[in-house]
């Protein structure tokens, strides 16, 4: 069950409870920048994204529980959000999770959790597109 994670504590290994922990962070992460720009384009488009992360982090947890049954989340690490992140840099970090938790479904033949690795990959990069628009 080797896999990594990009973050800013350094490289961690990824288990189903650091991923739950990466899911969560995201949503509060997205949610935060959402309610914090000036620009309705942008508020528009993060809606989608903080949103889609909360179907995402409710589903992939779902999936990995399924995995490790009879295990429950051991614990679920508090990342804390960072109010200096800019958008462009959530959704890099966001679509390197995708990627990261991607390898680990491939690793452990789960395959559901690569397939839902790869839509949540998709809803980073939709995203990404959709913000460079005027």
């Amino acid at each position: 069950m080797a896999g990594y994670l990009p973050s800013t504590e350094g490289s961690r290994k990824l288990t189903p409870d650091r991923a739950i922990a990466k899911l969560f962070y995201f949503h509060d992460q997205a949610h935060f920048n959402h309610l914090q720009t000036t620009s309705f384009a942008r508020h528009k488009v993060l809606d989608k994204l903080y949103t889609g992360l909360e179907s995402f982090k409710d589903e992939i947890a779902e999936i990995l529980l399924g995995y490790i049954v009879p295990q429950r989340i051991a614990d679920i690490e508090r990342i804390q959000i960072n109010k200096k992140m800019t958008d462009e840099q959530l959704l890099d970090e966001l679509c390197d999770f995708a990627n990261a938790l991607y390898d680990y479904g491939e690793e452990t033949k789960w395959w559901a959790l690569s397939n839902k690795a790869a839509d949540l990959s998709g809803l980073g990069y939709k995203v990404k597109y959709l913000l460079t628009l005027s």
